[in-house]
């Protein structure tokens, strides 16, 4: 109960707690410990009385791998009316009543001893690494269900100055889940508290606090915030610039970056500029035909055409689909959009015969 009242207490997924304790495991072994310490998420919590937690601890992950002894307790303690307990489909869920979540945590504030909100924290973190890919709507569901318990932590470990290190990267892929989903404003909240904690925590300068920029300057993009977007990507690639060297492929993406919200903003020749350095950096490091060159390739081909530069536009849009066709195949959509692009081209030449037929094959 300990463990479970530092997550949000509507829904507590018994998943959260299979698949998180796999990785609470590591964390504990006997030799991420020294005396007096016990090591959980990466974070060293010195306790009070550590030979008492240390044997509860392990007691408490036994039953947890153990089916059978973790649905005993459970339906002990639904007995006990302290938690209710429902089965939807292939879901199990918990949930705890708001007064008995305020006592316990209550009661761990009175003592001063967060290690048991370190394993809830540990667990949430570790569940949330079986998650691969947050922006897939195949994970969507899943992302879903764990989001509230990771904010839930989030919002206990803020309040008391707790510092726990892997909140931060569950929390970005939390931000990167609900900008999948066009949940701009609940990104943004998460991704300027990652920010804000990596500024404290590890300074502006260094390469975590350089990431959540990045990705808060993305969430700003997609909502056609240029001017903000624009302010943290210069402090981005300013920073990677002088950390990384200027042909590192992430100061390369950040570069191309910047130039995207120029060329939103209609500042085509800043844009063209940044393309050209990014294109010639990518292909150096990747080679040519590579995914991550052809993605520059095209970014610039659009600049040219709305500068109506078609004959460099034609090129560079036949180089994309050619690339791209080889990769991925004629079929894939991302291969189809060049067709689109050079249709396009070939519009505002007045060829339009060219033009019908690549719509036709789009």
């Amino acid at each position: 109960m300990k463990v479970l009242s530092f997550f949000d207490p509507e829904s507590i997924p018994l998943s959260i707690i299979a698949e998180g304790v796999a990785d609470l495991r590591l964390q504990s072994a006997p030799h991420a410990k020294s005396p007096g310490t016990i090591s959980l998420g990466g974070h060293t919590d010195n306790l009070n009385n550590a030979s008492s937690v240390s044997p509860k601890l392990e007691s408490l992950i036994a039953l947890i791998q153990s089916p059978v002894q973790l649905q005993r307790a459970i339906q002990q303690l639904h007995r006990l009316s302290l938690v209710g307990y429902k089965s939807i489909v292939d879901t199990s869920c918990l949930r705890i009543h708001d007064l008995i979540q305020i006592t316990i945590q209550e009661s761990a504030e009175r003592d001063a001893q967060h290690h048991w909100f370190h394993v809830a924290a540990a667990l949430a973190c570790g569940a949330f690494r079986h998650i691969d890919d947050p922006e897939s709507y195949e994970r969507w569901t899943q992302c879903e269900t764990l989001s509230p318990h990771i904010q839930s932590l989030t919002k206990w470990d803020d309040e008391h100055l707790i510092g726990f290190p892997d909140l931060g990267q569950a929390n970005i892929k939390v931000a990167h889940y609900l900008r999948s989903r066009g949940r701009y404003g609940e990104a943004e909240t998460m991704l300027a508290r990652v920010l804000t904690c990596n500024e404290q925590l590890l300074g502006s300068g260094h390469q975590d606090t350089l990431q959540a920029a990045n990705n808060l300057a993305i969430v700003y993009r997609q909502q056609g915030r240029y001017k903000e977007a624009e302010t943290l990507y210069e402090r981005v690639l300013a920073g990677r610039d002088r950390l990384l060297g200027p042909e590192h492929p992430d100061t390369l993406c950040t570069i191309n970056n910047l130039a995207i919200v120029y060329s939103s903003q209609g500042r085509y020749s800043e844009a063209e500029v940044l393309y050209g350095r990014a294109l010639a950096g990518r292909e150096k490091h990747f080679g040519s035909d590579h995914l991550e060159t052809l993605k520059t390739v095209e970014n610039l081909a659009i600049v040219y055409r709305y500068t109506a530069q078609y004959n460099e536009a034609e090129m560079l849009h036949r180089r994309t689909l050619a690339g791209r066709g080889k990769l991925l195949g004629f079929e894939h959509p991302d291969t189809l959009r060049p067709f689109e692009n050079l249709a396009i081209v070939y519009q505002r030449q007045g060829r339009y015969e060219e033009a019908k037929t690549l719509y036709g094959r789009h």
